[in-house]
C-alpha cells in the first residue's frame, strides 16, 4: 500500500502559505507567499529513493526504509498539523477492503496495457480503469 501510495498520492498537491519568508533553488519567497508541495515530485526524489520510478514494494520495509529517510520523504495524505483526518481511517478500509475481495476473487487488469494519469482535480487513470473480477478455484 505504501509503495503505491508513493507513486500515486491520492493527493497531486498541497497548497500551503509560508510562515516566514525564505529562499528555494535561488528564489527568494516573502511571508505569506502562496507555495505548492507536490508529493509526487517528492516520492520520486533520488536523494530519498534508489531507483525512484520503479515499483518496488522492498523499499518501504523495515530493513530499507526509504520513506523514513526524511520526515518529509512520504507525505501522501499531508503532513505535520495537516495531515488528513481520515489517513488512518482510509488504509485501514482500504486494507479490509481489498483483504476481503482478493481472498474471494480474482482480478485482472483487462484494459490498454499501459494506463495514462490524470492528476486534476484527483489523481485517476484517463479513460477509467477496466478490470475483470472472477471467482477464485
Amino acid at each position: 500500500m505504501r509503495e503505491t501510495l508513493r507513486l500515486h498520492p491520492p493527493v497531486p498537491f498541497l497548497p500551503r502559505r509560508a510562515r516566514a519568508a525564505f529562499s528555494f533553488a535561488g528564489v527568494r519567497f516573502p511571508a505569506n507567499a502562496q507555495v505548492v508541495a507536490v508529493p509526487a515530485w517528492t516520492h520520486r526524489d533520488p536523494r530519498f529513493y534508489r531507483d525512484p520510478e520503479r515499483f518496488d514494494p522492498t523499499r518501504v520495509a523495515p530493513e530499507r526504509a526509504e520513506h523514513l529517510a526524511h520526515p518529509l520523504a512520504f507525505v501522501p495524505s499531508g503532513a505535520g498539523a495537516h495531515t488528513c483526518l481520515g489517513n488512518r481511517f482510509a488504509m485501514l478500509l482500504a486494507k479490509r477492503v481489498l483483504r476481503h475481495l482478493l481472498a474471494l476473487r480474482r482480478l485482472r487488469h483487462v484494459g490498454p496495457p499501459r494506463l495514462r494519469e490524470v492528476q486534476i482535480p484527483l489523481p485517476r487513470p484517463l479513460g477509467g480503469l477496466r478490470l475483470r473480477l472472477s471467482k477464485t478455484r
